[in-house]
Formats: structure tokens, sequence, C-alpha cells
């Protein structure tokens, strides 16, 4: 893919806690069954999944998260699924979707979304959409999801978050017909659309996602030096495993990272590019807020140390 081909290519990042359908609204806006939606123990997500169409004219990008706080992750396993989130999606978010369901808006909620926005910045809340799951539900009660907000106090959590999103939310069912699911997908895409950053830019960036990209690219050029150098070589076992592209678009690249297979010293890289902020978030998902207040300063000091 070219940079040109870049804005039309949505890359959407889905998070929220573990149950309220973050796996079905993914397969959903993919429109094929491309994450496990199991109801079972075995089946949560605990670790971070991807997969991607062509779909309405766009590359559709999507990036099932795990749910942080409740899979019980080790420092070590966040530093990786952060270093994946920044790699499948560089080089920027289009959209961060906020999965919930029509039902309470919890504690546990809120904190994901304090947890993302000091992974990635405070700028993020730009482009965050908030998804609610199971609209039969309202629709079995002749309620809208309108109706559904009113019934929160306009000084609630939720209420507060929808202003930050400048009404960037919308319903989701999975009842009824399919062109009903579509319309819906296309909702969706719609609030991404119209998404401008502070800088008029449609994705989200910033100083680390600049680094994985450097990364990136500098992988990308060893890579292609190599195969010039090799191309009258029969390629062994070991030297048949990609490198990782440049900008990370590539189906066969971003299938190698949620997958772990990609080679050893690259993954190092970019898991140290984010991994100072780890302990941060790690400390953060923990109950230790202290850490967190660091993190941008820290994360960044070391990147251009």
């Amino acid at each position: 893919m070219n940079i040109s081909d870049i804005d039309e290519e949505k890359r959407i990042l889905l998070i929220g806690k573990t149950g309220v359908g973050k796996s079905t609204t993914g397969n959903t806006i993919l429109g094929f069954r491309a994450f496990n939606t199991k109801v079972s123990a075995s089946s949560i997500t605990k670790q971070t999944q991807y997969n991607e169409t062509i779909r309405f004219g766009k590359r559709l990008v999507v990036v099932d998260t795990p749910g942080l706080f409740d899979t019980n992750l080790t420092e070590q396993e966040i530093s990786l699924e952060l270093a994946k989130w920044y790699t499948l999606v560089s080089p920027g978010i289009h959209a961060i979707l906020l999965v919930v369901k029509v039902e309470r808006f919890t504690e546990e909620e809120q904190k994901t979304v304090d947890v993302f926005m000091k992974a990635f910045g405070d700028d993020l809340k730009d482009f965050l959409v908030v998804v609610f799951t199971h609209k039969d539900r309202l629709e079995d009660e002749d309620m809208t999801i309108d109706d559904f907000l009113k019934t929160f106090d306009n000084s609630s959590n939720l209420r507060k978050l929808i202003d930050v999103t400048n009404g960037r939310y919308t319903a989701i069912g999975y009842k009824g017909r399919e062109e009903e699911r579509v319309k819906e997908v296309k909702h969706i895409l719609s609030l991404i659309d119209g998404i401008k950053g502070k800088d008029g830019r449609n994705y989200y960036s910033n100083d680390v996602f600049k680094r994985v990209q450097e990364l990136l690219e500098k992988n990308e050029r060893r890579r292609k030096e190599e195969e010039l150098q090799n191309k009258e070589k029969m390629y062994s076992e070991s030297e048949v495993t990609r490198l990782l592209q440049a900008a990370a678009v590539r189906s066969e690249t971003r299938t190698q990272i949620v997958n772990n297979n990609i080679q050893e010293d690259l993954l190092t890289k970019l898991v140290s590019t984010v991994g100072n902020g780890v302990l941060a978030i790690g400390g953060f998902v923990a109950g230790g807020v202290k850490a967190v207040a660091s993190f941008g300063g820290r994360l960044i000091g070391w990147l251009f140390s």
C-alpha cells in the first residue's frame, strides 16, 4: 500500500472490559467471524487479536484488545500487548471504539478509558467513539439509545464521556436482518470519517508512533537489502520468516505481530520502545495512580535520550 492510500485505510482499536461484546463488534465491522466469541473462560480475549478486510471501499483494520482489568496480565505481557497495539495500528489510530453494554457504566470501564489515554496520550479522546452493544434489549423495551442516555444524570461518568466525544456514540444489535447490521457498521464508519484531530489529521499519532514507525521502516529497508543480496540463493526455513513491513499495513505482517512470529531482536526493540511506560500502565491497572502520572514524560524522555 502506498502512502497515498493511507486515507482509505481505517485502523480501529477496540477497547472495553471482558464480556461487553468487543469481539462480536469487531466481527460485525469486518463482516465475518474473525474473532472468537464463545462464552467460556478459556475463550476470553487474553491477548491482542487482529484482522482486516476490504469493505465499503475501505481497508478496515480492526484490533481487538484484552480486558486489562480481568486477565491478570503480567508487566511483561502488558509490554508485549502495548507494543502490538502501537505496531498494528502504525502510523496511527483512526478511531478507538469503547465498547460498552446498554447497562450501568462501571468504574472498570472508566478506568479502561483512562488506561488507554495514558498509553497513547490524552489527545486520543478526540478519536474516541462509544459503541453500545445489545441494542436489541432497548428495542424490546421500545427505547432508543438516546432514551437510554437520558436515564443517566448529566454529572455521571458516562454522560461526561459522551460529552468528551462530541456526541460520537452509536448502538448495535445482534438480532434481526443482516441489512440492519450493515447499516449500523456504515454509521460507525461515518462517525470515524467525521473525526479530525487538532492538527486536522484524520488519524491520531504521537512521538511513540513515530519511533515505532522508524523501527519498522528501518527493518523494511534491511529486509529489501537482504532480499537483493540473497535473490540467487535458496532461502532456508529461518530466512523465510518475514520482517515487519514499513507501515505495518500488510495482512501477513500484522498476523506475524499478533502471533509473536517476528524476529526476536525487532520484537525486543518494539517492546523496549513502549516499555518505559509499561510499569506505569501495569501500576495503573493494579491501582497505582502515582506511577501513571509520570508516564508521558518518562516514555518520551527514554525515546529521545
